[in-house]
């Protein structure tokens, strides 16, 4: 696990606040868990995916406003989503069926044995990647206990590149450029980004992302010549 200067955990760094307090008593279980399913449709191919509403609702920003009844997906129960990857959908539901985005069989495994190191280090970054776009999802989603689970194994992924294969978790100017990109101002995968550069190329600090793309493109250049 990875501990910054000040010896705070990243896990508590670069998490996010829990979405719902602890509730101080028991809860009473509504009688919507008990109707009919949630429809969601993802994917241009409109993969079918059935979810208890309440229970989306409770972790989701986004199919809580959905849901609403001034909406035609609300009244329908079926919710679109055709820019989204089925795959990803299918890790946030199993993570809110069990609270464990690795149970999922589209979840990118690593396999690979020691002895097979390039196709280990291309499995960890292929979980590195999956787990990124997992974070995103989240974002748009508006689901910040989806985020944290993201992260939690985020830092794991990226300790055992940094660390075990001495690599960087953003191998290209691009793909630097697409988690800034794609995240906001202040957000979690960002800082936990530029830490890495910072532990990783020696630099004391940064600014921001932007700053990191441009230290890299020189690295990357002078690495090519």
């Amino acid at each position: 696990m990875f501990v910054n200067s000040q010896g705070l955990c990243l896990q508590l760094l670069y998490r996010l606040p829990p979405s719902l307090p602890p509730a101080a008593k028991k809860v009473k279980i509504s009688r919507s868990r008990f109707s009919a399913p949630l429809k969601v449709v993802v994917g241009p191919n409109a993969e079918e995916f059935f979810i208890n509403g309440e229970v989306i609702c409770a972790q989701s920003e986004f199919f809580k406003a959905a849901c609403r009844d001034q909406w035609q997906s609300g009244r329908s129960r079926v919710i679109t989503l055709v820019e989204d990857d089925p795959k990803l959908i299918a890790i946030f539901l199993t993570w809110l069926a069990t609270g464990d985005i690795e149970r999922c069989p589209d979840f990118v495994e690593v396999t690979a044995t020691p002895n097979a190191e390039a196709i280990l280090v291309e499995q960890n970054y292929a979980q590195w990647e999956q787990l990124r776009c997992c974070y995103n999802l989240g974002d748009v989603l508006l689901a910040p206990a989806f985020k944290n689970a993201a992260m939690n194994l985020l830092i794991e992924a990226s300790e055992t590149l940094l660390i075990g294969h001495n690599m960087f978790p953003c191998r290209t100017i691009q793909e630097l450029e697409t988690v800034y990109e794609t995240t906001q101002k202040g957000s979690g995968l960002r800082k936990l980004v530029v830490d890495l550069a910072v532990k990783s190329m020696g630099i004391q600090s940064f600014g921001d992302l932007d700053i990191v793309c441009i230290f890299h493109s020189k690295r990357w250049e002078q690495k090519r010549n």
